[in-house]
């Protein structure tokens, strides 16, 4: 009981918090994750030099400037056009090797085919109404030998802290295991697990508060004893 009427209390309290995009500018527990969102794309710069890449739901185009010194080319689509110019002004001005698009993810990806020998989707999957169609268009548009590296958060910690999704702009929030099974059907290859603030499963609580009070926020492969408060997901054509 009293644990419920903690998990409602959570979740009203975080549910007019959030904000769909993350903003510097705004402070607090729910809003200012930019160390999360810049470590994304820190990690993906192993996999793009050199490569043609995607990323889509860019945003404001601060993950793909990351990346863009690093890549043969990098575009950038986001269905905000507020954020599309600003992306344009701010990074597309200053690097031609980035591009940003102004399109929904779906159409965007609807006729391309073996397009991008890397694409990026971080923390998009779970606001899109078809996510297994949204796979199937990444798995469509990403080259034979391309790489898809894919990030969400981890519905256990909805679970444990809000008594499911608290987060108003998330349509479908997935655990590993179900993420993990969609993917491999598409791809046919079991897809590698990287974990984003890495929890102990043993001590959930204690773990997970520490981890998101004190921005412990490194990535680690998949390891025994642990899950994530997000998952990345690795997996080449």
């Amino acid at each position: 009981m009293i644990a419920s009427i903690a998990q409602t209390l959570l979740r009203t309290y975080s549910s007019t918090r959030q904000h769909e995009r993350v903003d510097p500018d705004q402070k607090g527990l729910f809003q200012n994750r930019m160390e999360d969102y810049a470590q994304r794309y820190q990690f993906a710069q192993q996999y793009v030099k050199d490569k043609r890449v995607l990323d889509i739901a860019c945003g404001e185009g601060y993950g793909t400037s990351i990346i863009a010194p690093l890549a043969h080319s990098v575009v950038g689509v986001d269905t905000d056009i507020e954020a599309i110019t600003f992306a344009r002004e701010r990074y597309g001005s200053v690097d031609e090797r980035a591009r940003f698009v102004h399109a929904d993810a779906l159409d965007y990806l609807h006729d391309l085919k073996n397009t991008f020998d890397v694409i990026l989707s971080f923390e998009t999957i779970e606001h899109v109404a078809d996510p297994h169609r949204f796979l199937a268009l990444l798995h469509k548009t990403l080259k034979v030998g391309g790489t898809l590296l894919l990030s969400t958060q981890n519905k256990l910690f909805s679970d444990v802290f809000f008594g499911g999704t608290a987060n108003p702009y998330h349509v479908k929030e997935f655990y590993i295991a179900e993420l993990r099974a969609q993917i491999k059907e598409l791809f046919h290859l079991t897809p590698t697990l990287y974990l984003q603030g890495p929890i102990a499963e043993g001590a959930i609580v204690s773990s997970t508060l520490f981890t998101f009070f004190f921005r412990r926020s490194k990535i680690i492969q998949e390891k025994a004893g642990y899950s994530g408060l997000n998952m990345i997901f690795a997996v080449t054509k």
